[in-house]
C-alpha cells in the first residue's frame, strides 16, 4: 500500500480527511513533542515493582464480584 503522502497529497487535506473519518477534531499543537524516555533496566523495575499490586487488585475485583453474584442468586444472606 502506497502511503498517500507519497502521491501528491498535501498534508493538511490528509488532516481534513483523519479528522472526517474520526468524527472529532483536537489541537495538534498541544500534544507535546519531546516524549521522556527511560531505560529498559528502570522499566522492568517499576513494573516488577508493581505488578503485585496489580494482580492483587485484580483479585479483590474478581472476589467482589464473586460475592455480589452470590448474594444476587440467594446464596448469601
Amino acid at each position: 500500500m502506497t502511503p498517500l503522502h507519497s502521491v501528491g497529497i498535501p498534508p493538511a487535506a490528509l488532516d481534513a480527511e483523519l479528522f472526517e473519518l474520526l468524527g472529532f477534531r483536537w489541537n495538534r499543537s498541544a500534544v507535546p513533542t519531546i516524549i521522556r524516555t527511560h531505560s529498559f533496566e528502570r522499566v522492568c523495575f517499576h513494573f516488577h515493582r508493581m505488578l503485585p499490586e496489580f494482580v492483587w487488585d485484580a483479585r479483590v475485583s474478581r472476589i467482589k464480584k464473586t460475592i455480589q453474584w452470590l448474594y444476587f442468586m440467594g446464596a448469601l444472606v
